[in-house]
C-alpha cells in the first residue's frame, strides 16, 4: 500500500503524537510506503522523498505548535503519489489539507483522535473558555463525520467520542510502542548526570504544561518528602509550566530534591526508565497515556490518576496503582513503594509482562489490517 500521513505535528517536535506516527511508521514501512504530509519548523527542514514539509507559522500563544500555510505547490503533485489511503493524525491546518486531498481524490480517510481538546482550552486565551469549548466540540464532530473512521487509543476515548454526534465508526487501536534498550553503561551514566545514586529515583516524563497536572506533582512530591527525604524527582520534559515549577520547588524548598533534564532523545528517555525506580504521572487528561506505557514495558511502576486512558493502561495494584485526583492518596500510594523495595520489584516484574500487549508490532499489525479492509472494500 502507500499511505499518506498528515499531521500537524511531526518531528524534530517532541510529544505523544509524534510517538505515536513515529512508531506506527517503523512497523507499516517494511512493506509499504509511507509519506507524510507535515508543517516545516524553525529552522526549515529540507523536505525529503516520503516527508513533505510545508510552509507555517508559529501559533502566537504556544510557540512549540505551528499552523500551516496551505498555499503550496507542491499539493498538485500528490495525485501523482497514487496513494491508496489517507490518515490524518491532526484536525488543524494539515488535516483539513488531508481531508480535501482525500475527498478529492476519492480515497478512503482514516482520522486517530489523540487529543482531549476540550482540555486544552488554556491555550485560547483571549477567547471565553464556555465559548471555546462549544467550538471545539463541534469542530471535533464535524471533521470526525468528514472521516471514513476513527481510531481511539482507549475505551474511554471511545465513551467519551460516543456522546458526540459522531456517526462515524469508532475502533480502539492502542499506539504502540518501539522500545529502546539502554546498555548499563548508558543507564550508569544517566543516573549519575540527572539522577541521585544513593536514592530511591522518581520520574515524570512528558509535557511541562498545565494539562499534565503539573503543579499537582510537586504538591505531591513535597508531602511524600516530608516522610521520606530519602528519594528524588526527575522531570523529564519541557513546557510553558517548567519556570513556574521550578519557581515552585525553590518556594516549597525542595529544589535539591528536584532536577529538570529539558528535552531528551528517545535512547535517553528509555535510560531514564530504566534507571528510574518509580513514575509519578498525574496528568488527568491523557487519550492513552504513551510515557506511561513505555514506563510499564521497562519495568519502572507508574502511580496515575485514575481517570482517561491512564486508567486503562495501569492494571491495578500489578503494574503501578491509581488513584483519585487527591495529593495526600497520590503521595501515600507512591510511599507504599518508595518504602518497600520487594513490593517495588514485585510489580516491575509483572509491568513488563503487561507491557507487552503494546508493543509497536501488535498494535502495527492492527493498524495495517484496518488499512487493509478499507483499501480492498
Amino acid at each position: 500500500m502507500i499511505i499518506g500521513i498528515f499531521t500537524d505535528t511531526y518531528e524534530p517536535q517532541i510529544n505523544g503524537v509524534v510517538t505515536s506516527i513515529k512508531t506506527s511508521i517503523e512497523y507499516l514501512e517494511q512493506n509499504h510506503t509511507i509519506y507524510v504530509f507535515c508543517p516545516n519548523v524553525t529552522p526549515k527542514i529540507q523536505s525529503t522523498e516520503t516527508v513533505w514539509r510545508f510552509p507555517s507559522v508559529v501559533y502566537p500563544f504556544q510557540k512549540e505548535y505551528r499552523l500551516a500555510l496551505p498555499f503550496n505547490h507542491q499539493l498538485k503533485n500528490i495525485k501523482a503519489l497514487n496513494l491508496d489511503i489517507i490518515h490524518i493524525h491532526t484536525p488543524f491546518t494539515m488535516g483539513k489539507i488531508g481531508l480535501k486531498i482525500g475527498k478529492k481524490l476519492n480515497l478512503p480517510i482514516i482520522h486517530t483522535y489523540h487529543t482531549y481538546f476540550e482540555k486544552y482550552l488554556h491555550y485560547f486565551p483571549i477567547l471565553p473558555e464556555r465559548w471555546v469549548h462549544k467550538y471545539a466540540k463541534k469542530e471535533s464532530e464535524r471533521f470526525c463525520n468528514a472521516c471514513n473512521k476513527i481510531i481511539v487509543p482507549s475505551h474511554e476515548m471511545k465513551s467519551m467520542l460516543s456522546s458526540y454526534q459522531i456517526d462515524t465508526e469508532l475502533s480502539i487501536i492502542p499506539s504502540g510502542i518501539n522500545c529502546h534498550t539502554p546498555t548499563q553503561n548508558e543507564i550508569t551514566q544517566f543516573k549519575k548526570r540527572y539522577m541521585q545514586n544513593n536514592k530511591i529515583n522518581c520520574i515524570f516524563v512528558g509535557r511541562v504544561g498545565k494539562e499534565k497536572n503539573i503543579h499537582f506533582l510537586i504538591d505531591a512530591f513535597e508531602k511524600i518528602l516530608t516522610k521520606e527525604k530519602n528519594v528524588h524527582l526527575t522531570i523529564i520534559g519541557d513546557g510553558p509550566e517548567k519556570k513556574g515549577i521550578q519557581q515552585k520547588s525553590k518556594t516549597l524548598e525542595i529544589t535539591e530534591h528536584v532536577s529538570f533534564t529539558g528535552y531528551l532523545t528517545k535512547e535517553n528517555v528509555f535510560q531514564a526508565y530504566h534507571a528510574a525506580d518509580l513514575m509519578l504521572f498525574p496528568s488527568t487528561t491523557e487519550t492513552q497515556g504513551l510515557t506511561v506505557v513505555e514506563s510499564i514495558m521497562c519495568g519502572t511502576p507508574v502511580i496515575g490518576i485514575n481517570k482517561m486512558g491512564v486508567k486503562n493502561v495501569i492494571k491495578q495494584n500489578e503494574s503501578g496503582i491509581l488513584t483519585e485526583e487527591n495529593v495526600d492518596e497520590f503521595a501515600n500510594a507512591a510511599l507504599s513503594l518508595i518504602k518497600n523495595d520487594k513490593l517495588r520489584l514485585d510489580y516491575a516484574s509483572k509491568a513488563i509482562q503487561l507491557g507487552k500487549a503494546y508493543s509497536y508490532t501488535t498494535t502495527g499489525k492492527a493498524l495495517e489490517n484496518l488499512y487493509k479492509e478499507f483499501v480492498k472494500s
